[in-house]
């Protein structure tokens, strides 16, 4: 009997099977539907188009096995359609395998998981793909916490910074890394080294706030990574264009061919991916009266507020700095007490450290003395 209705099945259509209640008639429709998207030309779309919305369920399967013949067919789709039909069920596909099919743990199934997420990455929709795992980084479900954390990471272990963007993700480390749950901690620590990886002592003002034993652990790992230089091992569709157009021309040369994919892609830099602050409205509202007291120490103690509140700033949001300058070079100038007179030199410097444009200020401040 078995026999004959698994007969049956395959002389249903492919839309018939999957919209069936008996599992093995979900299952067959898949298997014949990774057939077709491999056999199908992404020139004739008819194939893609026909079938794409009924591959929106296939994450949230309730049976196993069908779930698991779903997400190859979604892997098929994603590898064979083109860019702008794998879009139309982005939103779908990402947030099922995300927070259905990612809580499995058949090893076919969290292996087609992971990949179809990362293919998304690569089909351009690495924005939705990272909006979606971080808004389950603290998912009510240890389990979705865990692996979308872990997702992340692989992520922007072979895209790198530019596709996964870190600032949102650094932003949530600290609460992550004293969790509850020691997984999700331990995941997020694997992240926290990854993105030390890329963008090495920028992140560390960051998370200066963690605990102190939790800091020193992560110490330790930075140690071992320090003098490493990360670099993406696959990139997104428009980047590939980049990477195929240099090494055709470094295709005569075989001594390039090692480096075609660092030629293709432009230098990182770790500051590029920290989110700035705005420092300006943080400043005492009596600042600038300070800096001219008649005490020195007075004087002092108002420039150490601002060494303190950019030593603890990576990156400094766009701002009108021309009162700050001003007063500083006045004070570097004019001001009768050397101590006061270094102090706003480090002032300059600190906001040197982390605003490349003040290295402009350094240079007039220096022909002005000279």
């Amino acid at each position: 009997m078995a026999e004959e209705e698994q007969t049956d099945f395959t002389k249903l259509s492919i839309d018939e099977r999957l919209q069936h209640k008996n599992w093995k008639a979900r299952v067959s429709g898949y298997e014949q539907l990774v057939v077709t998207f491999n056999q199908a030309d992404d020139d004739k779309a008819s194939d893609f188009n026909k079938y794409a919305s009924l591959l929106k369920k296939a994450p949230n399967d309730t049976n196993i096995t069908a779930q698991e013949k779903g997400l190859a067919a979604v892997s098929a789709f994603l590898n064979n359609a083109n860019m702008s039909i794998s879009a139309k069920i982005a939103n779908d596909i990402i947030s099922g395998c995300l927070t259905k099919s990612i809580l499995q743990t058949r090893p076919k199934i969290k292996e087609l998981n992971l990949e179809i997420i990362l293919m998304y990455v690569e089909l351009e929709k690495h924005q939705l793909v990272v909006d979606e795992l971080i808004s389950n980084f603290q998912n009510k479900s240890p389990k979705i916490a865990v692996n979308c954390i872990l997702y992340a990471r692989e992520a922007l272990k072979q895209f790198g910074p530019k596709i996964v963007k870190v600032g949102p993700i650094i932003k949530l480390l600290p609460d992550l890394l004293e969790h509850k749950d020691k997984n999700v901690r331990e995941e997020t620590r694997l992240l926290t080294i990854e993105i030390y990886r890329w963008i090495k002592d920028a992140m560390k003002p960051q998370i200066s706030n963690l605990k102190p034993v939790i800091l020193n652990e992560l110490d330790v790992e930075f140690s071992k990574i320090k003098d490493e230089k990360a670099s993406p091992s696959r990139f997104i569709k428009s980047e590939q264009i980049q990477v195929n157009q240099v090494a055709n021309e470094n295709s005569d040369d075989n001594s390039n061919n090692d480096n075609v994919q660092a030629a293709a892609v432009e230098e990182i830099d770790p500051f590029e991916f920290i989110e700035a602050v705005e420092i300006l409205s943080k400043l005492p509202a009596n600042f600038y009266e300070q800096v001219e007291a008649k005490k020195w120490q007075e004087r002092k103690e108002a420039l150490e507020i601002v060494i303190k509140l950019l030593e603890t700033i990576p990156k400094i949001a766009p701002g009108d700095f021309s009162d700050l300058c001003r007063v500083l070079k006045k004070i570097i100038g004019k001001d009768a007490n050397i101590v006061v007179v270094l102090t706003a030199a480090k002032c300059l410097s600190e906001l040197a450290k982390i605003k490349k444009k003040f290295f402009t200020i350094f240079t007039q401040l220096y022909i002005s003395y000279n």
